[in-house]
């Protein structure tokens, strides 16, 4: 079963599946069971078990980084800007042509498949030519930055706390639950929370938003081995959520 879970209200929707084929570039297919929600109505972006970018019915499924990596289709794109954003890189430019399409699609799929990388923002401003192409992508930092070996140690030590208490449980739904009862008793709601769009400001401040509670609850099921995923979209209001793939499907 792939459960959609909403870490701050508790909620949990049913997710149905279909099964469709991407026609890959250069030949061949890639078969993958998609979740679809079966009511609701709510749209969302989900980083998938797709390589390419898709669309399907009111879903616009993007390629993350994590399921290129699987595929071989990983993009240059995405590589330069994970690997600037570990460097603390503010300004660079890309090594081959590239448009503006590409450019976003690369770093929320970069944002999207790595909520360690707590110190990148979430946003990200470029230079272009009249004819749309890149020729310089600037990167943002939050404060964690100034000293990121201590940060680093702090959010490492508050993940570890919660993935040793789910580590030792039999099942994955035990540890999923026990993590996300664990952060919605531990994280304080808070719009006013610093840096709360990072998985940081949920597991070391204890204050943060939907996508702050959203990144640490991707990060510490990645820590665990369970499958989950960060996705975003309109619930009454833009939200994030994340997506759980369990043993039982």
């Amino acid at each position: 079963m792939i459960t959609l879970i909403d870490t701050f209200t508790g909620g949990r929707i049913a997710i149905g599946q279909i099964v469709f084929v991407v026609n890959l570039k250069g030949g061949g297919k890639y078969k993958s069971r998609c979740p679809l929600l079966v009511s609701g109505g709510i749209e969302f972006i989900m980083y998938s078990e797709v390589g390419i970018k898709s669309t399907l019915r009111r879903f616009v499924l993007h390629n993350g980084t994590f399921l290129r990596f699987a595929l071989g289709h990983r993009s240059q794109y995405d590589t330069q800007i994970y690997a600037n954003g570990q460097n603390l890189t503010e300004k660079f430019a890309p090594e081959k042509t590239v448009s503006a399409s590409d450019v976003k699609t690369a770093f929320e799929a970069v944002i999207g498949d790595h909520p360690e990388m707590f110190w990148l923002e979430t946003g990200y401003s470029s230079k272009y030519l009249a004819n749309g192409q890149c020729v310089e992508i600037d990167l943002k930092y939050n404060s964690t930055a100034d000293d990121l070996e201590s940060a680093k140690h702090r959010f490492d030590a508050a993940a570890q706390n919660l993935i040793t208490g789910a580590a030792s449980l039999d099942s994955n739904y035990e540890k999923e639950k026990y993590v996300h009862d664990a952060l919605a008793s531990a994280v304080t709601y808070d719009l006013t929370a610093d840096m709360n769009q990072s998985a940081y400001s949920a597991l070391v401040n204890g204050k943060s938003v939907c996508a702050g509670y959203a990144r640490a609850y991707q990060y510490l099921l990645q820590q665990l081995g369970i499958p989950c995923y960060y996705c975003t979209g309109y619930s009454g209001g833009d939200h994030a959520w994340n997506i759980v793939k369990l043993e039982d499907g």
